[in-house]
């Protein structure tokens, strides 16, 4: 008997049951820290900038001796000097004197401004200034962007290319990172065979097709998978496979044999590995109502429902979330797209509805999918949720798609 969660229950209950796992640390190059989680704090060893900086082409100048200039009465400065890019000045502004300095030159001291050329107009050795600044105007200040020793990119960061930018502006050449997550994958059935056999149309036979959607997922996310076998639907060696997934892996999943029927041994396999708990066996969801979600130890063991697409959002609504949730950080956001629905779409009250479609021109149209044809899947690029006390979306409704 299937003792059934809600999508939103699962969802609450995911950061409390699956507690972050204790991996190893790694170093590597920041070139290769894309997607990885930080496991210490990226902190700054010097003040950013370390020099007072011009944003403009323009005259470094003291703002007071700018004041009240205009276009018919200019302030008149002595030129002072000019700064060279990528050189400490040499040369220090003094009372109604002006030095040239390029956009990203270092502002000579006794400057609190830089005048913009467009403003000015050099006459032989002086300058007219035609528009007053104030201080601070057009510069960045040493330590404006980060102060020595502060913390810029904490731990348990996920490593984007916004922080891997930040990172080598900080020096960075390489950073400590938590290990990636193995994840072992265990397809059931005795129907199951591998995606190199040859048609036979003497067996009713069917390619494995989880294997290689929780792999390219999994390696998506972050993760390492590592294929264990396809097991007939023997309890004996599914148990086997799961023992050695879970004596070689930091997560485990299992595909088929998920729900209650008399040779769906999954959930009797898992009940017997050490430590097993279970957060449910089965979720108010279409598809993948027959999903367990379980731990063994502080180990992920999860039951995916044979069904290739039943799978598929399985792994995208739930597994997405328990993977990150095992890193210790909050799973990113999906992107979404807000569009219209292209016709009415029904849905059960008392379940969340995962519908695929395509999304086009900011029109959502239902795909057909059945859970056994993963043709169908690929012929959408995304997907609308349809929760649990809704009887369904109206022609022309707007709609969260998220893209596949």
């Amino acid at each position: 008997m299937l003792i059934v969660k809600s999508y939103d229950e699962a969802i609450r209950e995911i950061p409390e049951f699956y507690k972050e796992l204790p991996l190893q640390t790694e170093t590597v190059t920041i070139e290769a820290a894309l997607g990885r989680v930080l496991a210490e704090d990226a902190c700054a060893g010097e003040d950013i900038p370390h020099f007072c900086r011009s944003t403009v082409d323009g005259w470094a100048v003291k703002a007071a001796d700018t004041f009240g200039a205009s276009d018919a009465f200019p302030a008149i400065l002595k030129i002072g000097g000019e700064v060279e890019m990528g050189k400490k000045p040499a040369v220090c502004v003094e009372k109604e004197k002006a030095c040239y300095v390029p956009t990203g030159g270092w502002v000579p001291e006794g400057a609190d401004a830089v005048v913009m050329i467009e403003f000015c107009e050099v006459l032989k050795d002086e300058l007219l200034v035609y528009k007053p600044v104030s201080p601070g105007a057009s510069m960045v200040f040493r330590g404006d962007d980060a102060k020595e020793n502060q913390v810029i990119v904490p731990k348990g960061t996920l490593l984007g290319a916004k922080e891997i930018g930040t990172l080598s502006a900080l020096g960075f050449a390489e950073v400590k990172v938590l290990c990636r997550p193995v994840v072992g994958i265990i397809s059931t059935g005795n129907e199951i065979v591998d995606s190199a056999t040859p048609f036979d149309p003497e067996k009713a036979q069917m390619r494995d097709v989880n294997r290689y959607l929780v792999s390219s997922l999994i390696t998506q996310w972050g993760g390492v998978p590592r294929f264990i076998a396809i097991v007939k639907d023997d309890e004996a060696q599914i148990r086997a496979a799961a023992e050695k997934a879970l004596a070689e892996c930091d997560v485990v999943i299992m595909s088929g044999g998920s729900s209650a029927g008399i040779k769906d041994n999954s959930m009797k396999v898992i009940e017997s590995l050490p430590g097993a708990e279970f957060l449910t066996h089965g979720l108010a969801i279409k598809p993948g109502k027959p999903t367990i979600l379980a731990r063994a130890g502080r180990k992920a063991v999860i039951g995916l429902p044979g069904h290739p697409v039943s799978a598929y959002f399985i792994l995208q609504a739930i597994v997405y979330q328990i993977f990150y949730s095992l890193l210790g950080i909050k799973a990113p956001e999906k992107a979404y797209f807000v569009a219209k629905t292209a016709e009415k779409i029904p849905s059960n009250n008392g379940r969340d509805d995962f519908v695929a479609g395509k999304i086009e021109n900011g029109v959502f149209r239902p795909v057909p999918v059945k859970s056994g044809l993963i043709t169908l899947l690929s012929a959408s690029n995304g997907y609308i949720r349809i929760g649990k006390d809704s009887e369904g979306i109206n022609k022309d409704e707007e709609v969260l798609v998220y893209q596949y």
